[in-house]
């Protein structure tokens, strides 16, 4: 049983857009660029974490420095589930 979308892939786009954000059209249950968007993510959210530490020390409200590690590993290969799995997700 598929269901029907909610918000039309023009209309996702278009919002996209108008936000200056990048558009990923996903499916979970077809494994459509669930990793792509997830790795997009990541590399943004590293990208922005090096170029606040170039710019010095994190302070916090209480004038304390932070520092955080972030360690990413991936082999290269999107590992495929299996299709007939017990979520309760995509069904």
């Amino acid at each position: 049983e598929q269901m029907e979308k909610i918000v039309s892939t023009s209309d996702a786009q278009q919002y996209a857009r108008q936000m200056n954000l990048t558009f990923f059209e996903t499916s979970a249950k077809d494994n459509k660029n669930v990793s792509e968007a997830f790795y997009a993510v990541t590399r943004l959210a590293l990208y922005q974490r090096l170029e606040a530490r170039a710019k010095g020390p994190v302070m916090q409200h209480n004038g304390a420095t932070t520092s955080q590690n972030i360690r990413l590993k991936s082999s290269g290969k999107s590992k495929k589930k299996d299709k007939k799995h017990n979520s309760s997700c995509c069904k």
